[in-house]
């Protein structure tokens, strides 16, 4: 007899982790207080691809890094669970970073930063992307005051995507319904 595996909380990456071990052939009861899975934050999330932007006061780089690491597996581990590409959840592959004139990291300390993201994010040593992007771009001065006001005192265009959390959602939670192997309790 197998043992039966139960996991606290059916957000985003208690759904996940039951979708997985069912997958594995294990047996799963997804316990959820609510009365429906994906009712918490997992529903209103940004639904960036953190790759650890925005942790600039944290000096040693090394939140970034962890950041970096799990960011960019997001989407391929999620498309080997539902073994096909989900680039239809790509929403954005770009985001902007904006430095506040009264932030406590200064443009210096913001520059170095973004410095060592670009560092993280050079495939093959170059600071571009899969589709011949700049990893990360810093806004030139008149492209700042077009698009912020004076408050913005520096700017950067930077390749971290962001998914469509409805869709995601909805793919998660009609693969946990459908599931054969996990039972769910709310």
């Amino acid at each position: 007899m197998g043992l039966t595996i139960g996991i606290v909380g059916g957000g985003l990456m208690g759904c996940l982790a039951a979708l997985t071990f069912a997958k594995r052939g294990e047996r799963v009861v997804l316990f959820e207080r609510r009365d429906r899975l994906m009712a918490g934050a997992s529903a209103g999330n940004e639904g960036k691809l953190h790759h650890g932007f925005t942790y600039g006061m944290d000096r040693t780089g090394d939140t970034r890094a962890v950041m970096h690491r799990f960011g960019t597996r997001f989407l391929p581990v999620l498309e080997r669970l539902f073994d096909r590409r989900l680039g239809e959840l790509v929403l954005h592959r770009r985001q902007i970073y904006a430095l506040h004139r009264d932030t406590r990291l200064d443009e210096a300390e913001a520059e170095i930063h973004m410095s060592g993201m670009a560092s993280l994010l050079r495939p093959n040593g170059r600071h571009v992307t899969g589709d011949g992007q700049q990893t990360v771009v810093r806004l030139d001065p008149d492209e700042l005051a077009g698009r912020f006001s004076g408050l913005v005192t520096a700017a950067w265009d930077v390749a971290e995507p962001s998914l469509d959390c409805p869709a995601l959602m909805q793919l998660v939670t009609q693969a946990v319904a459908e599931s054969d192997g996990i039972d769910i309790r709310t």
